[in-house]
């Protein structure tokens, strides 16, 4: 009995072991750009970090790896701060972002920007109420939306988070400064990204309390009213 119970506790300690390097671990930040040669624009993201750039756990980066990997990138490139800029030289900054995204969906001259949190976020798993979709306007976030806003019960949840939005449905238009999705519910949504606006959605339903209170005061109203007739009856009688 001994044996099997030691043997319990060594699966669950390897089990959490893993969990927690899995927690501690993050996806490694790549410096990336986009240009907007309409408007004499780009835009740099820049790990926050050149730790960053690398996948590490616990112990820390491997120096070595981090070494070649700055040098390969350029530490003129890593001292670029992450932001918008008109594209002269030197930059002259529009505006900063302070976050590392992996991932940006911008209107064509860049001052607007949506950032779609994805399927599986970080600590998602336990809080299901994450970002589900940010929208920024000159590097600073206007209007946001978590998970919850979009869905009413959050679906396959991973090891890493949950799946919320349905496989290959995230459509964006830049010309219309739209981007539409589907919830793994079939919950559709196009929203405005200069505004963070829903331009189309499911209507929301009322919870249970709310449509009690509405059922008692219609009750009332057609009491009240039948009230009234009842003694107009009886006057004209």
């Amino acid at each position: 009995m001994r044996k099997i119970v030691a043997l319990l506790l060594l699966v669950c300690a390897v089990t959490l072991q893993i969990d927690l390097r899995a927690y501690a671990s993050s996806a490694p930040q790549m410096p990336w750009e986009a240009e907007f040669e309409e408007y004499g624009r780009v835009f740099f993201m820049t790990p926050l970090s050149p730790e960053h750039m690398l996948w590490w756990e616990y112990d820390g980066p491997d120096e070595e790896l981090l070494a070649q990997t700055v040098e390969q990138t350029g530490e003129k490139r890593l001292q670029i701060r992450s932001g918008l800029y008109y594209n002269t030289d030197p930059l002259v900054n529009i505006y900063y972002v302070d976050e590392y995204f992996h991932h940006l969906f911008f209107s064509s001259c860049g001052i607007y920007f949506v950032h779609v949190g994805p399927s599986s976020p970080w600590g998602s798993r336990a809080h299901p109420d994450g970002y589900a979709v940010r929208f920024f306007r000159h590097g600073t976030n206007e209007t946001s939306y978590r998970i919850e806003d979009l869905t009413s019960h959050v679906w396959h949840s991973t090891t890493a988070g949950v799946l919320w939005i349905e496989q290959d449905t995230l459509s964006f238009n830049q010309q219309a400064n739209t981007l539409s999705l589907r919830t793994i519910e079939n919950r559709a949504f196009t929203f405005d990204i200069t505004t963070g606006e829903i331009i189309s959605g499911p209507r929301n339903i009322p919870s249970i309390p709310i449509i009690i209170a509405i059922a008692a005061l219609l009750a009332v109203i057609i009491l009240i009213i039948y009230k009234r007739k009842s003694k107009r009856k009886d006057d004209r009688l």
